[in-house]
């Protein structure tokens, strides 16, 4: 085989790969659409996928599965932005890592190192 042929073999095998990996980014973005349709937040019907059908809730991080971190609540705004404080806090156990909290229902769940699931009622 000349020099030549093998070069030409070696693109051939690269353009491959590229198809190949285009071909499966193209499929995943498509399961991607069929499962969360064109608006990420809008659930397909029968879909349990998390996203907070309350605008009050936040069921995971950013929010939604596009991870968008977006609130569609218009209490807080430039006017009343001001205003806020702190309205109350919880101390957790030194050394104990915590994960990104989840809202929902009036309720903040978080957990810290070792498996440990709090909850906390943020109204009482």
């Amino acid at each position: 085989m000349s020099s030549e042929s093998g070069r030409l073999m070696g693109i051939s095998r690269k353009l491959l790969v590229v198809a190949l990996l285009a071909i499966i980014a193209l499929a995943a973005f498509a399961a991607y659409q069929h499962f969360y349709g064109a608006d990420r937040n809008v659930a397909a019907p029968g879909n349990h996928s998390g996203i907070a059908e309350n605008p009050e809730d936040w069921p995971g991080a950013g929010r939604t599965p596009g991870a968008q971190s977006y609130s569609p609540l218009t209490d807080i705004d430039s006017a009343s932005v001001s205003k806020l404080g702190l309205a109350w806090s919880y101390d957790l156990e030194p050394g104990n890592s915590v994960t990104a909290p989840v809202a929902v229902g009036g309720v903040i769940y978080t957990a810290t190192g070792y498996s440990v699931v709090t909850a906390l009622d943020v109204i009482s």
